[in-house]
């Protein structure tokens, strides 16, 4: 069994939904999905959530081809014992063969650890705004074509574009091959040719800021091309906060058709869950601006505080932060409404709008 197929077995034996999961772990259902079909893999500390959540071990998750499940042998029936004690009917020579069988999955063990080892100082050296995937283990007569892949993203200021860098490496390489990214998406795909280097195949390439792109590493030999996915891009989730505007206190027209304001135009923005795993946020607001027209005149101007967005953004948790901006006034005109413009820290500028009855005219 793949890690995946543990995971989707272990969260049907306890009767638990892929929501129920995700919310036991604060994550997103999407991320339990894609473990489970093989797409992603659960990081170190969800790794150890899972474990506990399971009572299993984190071995038992890794280890392919290992059936997973909670720990303990108290319901095992103890062996036969014969007179000196020792299992009855086992000769000499097939406990020799059984030391020799425990002897080796010892050194499995071990081997595993160091593998986890490794896998850590991967991650905890893994620059900002980088993904790691290594993918799970499949079965024997079916193994994954591809050990590993890295999505490494940076925001392109003025063209709301992200550029990509990408890197995989497949199991077995064919000397005569090509291999060649391509990024799929609503538009037509972007593509840029693979260069072996490192040990991997790595290229860059610039692509929109929206959600549902699928990256994938085509592989080339004697005119037959292998199509291998290489995890699943949200971007829009990443590089864009969404903004809400209202009004907080009193707007009503009087009998003469004069509008009365006592109140303030909040403007919420907040930014998305990246990828339903780490909950980190690249964007958020720093700056802004209210401005009250009346007939189409801007008469009034206040700026928006967003303190705390950054703070909260930097510390790599999902945020949501209000600004306010008071107005107060009597006005006879017929359109009455307030502007708003806010700016993330790429200077990318997003607008609202809140509305006030219109007068007779």
């Amino acid at each position: 069994m793949t890690t995946g197929e543990k995971i989707a077995a272990l969260r049907r034996a306890q009767g638990m939904s892929q929501e129920a999961l995700a919310d036991r772990l604060g994550i997103s259902r999407q991320a339990v999905s894609k473990w489970e079909a093989g797409q992603a893999a659960p990081g170190r500390d969800n790794l150890l959530e899972l474990s506990r959540v399971f009572g299993v071990s984190a071995d038992e998750l890794l280890q392919p081809g290992r059936a997973a499940g909670p720990s303990g042998d108290a319901g095992s029936p103890p062996p036969p014992e014969g007179k000196a004690g020792r299992p009855r009917g086992w000769p000499l020579p097939l406990l020799a063969i059984a030391g020799a069988a425990l002897a080796a999955l010892v050194a499995w063990c071990a081997v595993c650890t160091v593998w986890l080892v490794r896998l850590q100082a991967q991650v905890d050296g893994l620059p900002a705004g980088q993904t790691v995937v290594t993918v799970p283990q499949g079965a024997p007569s079916e193994p994954p074509a591809l050990l590993e892949y890295q999505v490494g993203r940076e925001y392109e200021p003025g063209t709301d574009t992200v550029r990509l860098s990408l890197r995989a490496v497949p199991r077995v390489r064919a000397e005569s091959e090509t291999a060649v990214f391509t990024v799929k998406g609503a538009d037509a795909p972007y593509e840029a040719e693979a260069v072996w280097e490192g040990g991997a195949y790595t290229a860059s390439l610039s692509v929109p800021v929206q959600d549902g792109l699928w990256p994938y590493l085509l592989l080339t030999k004697d005119g037959e091309t292998r199509t291998e996915p290489v995890g699943t891009l949200d971007l829009a989730r990443e590089f864009r906060i969404t903004i809400s505007c209202g009004w907080d206190g009193q707007a009503a027209r009087a009998r003469g058709g004069k509008l009365y304001l006592d109140g303030r135009a909040m403007v919420a923005a907040w930014a998305s869950d990246p990828d339903g795993d780490s909950g980190e946020s690249r964007v958020w607001p720093v700056s802004g601006t209210a401005t009250l027209f009346a007939d189409g005149k801007a008469v009034a101007t206040q700026a928006l505080d967003f303190g705390g967005a950054s703070d909260g953004a930097a510390a790599g948790t999902v945020y949501e932060v209000t600004a306010y901006a008071p107005f107060r006034g009597e006005y006879a005109e017929q359109s009455v409404s307030v502007a708003v413009e806010v700016l993330d820290n790429y200077g990318k500028a997003y607008a609202g709008h809140v509305e006030f009855p219109d007068g007779d005219g």
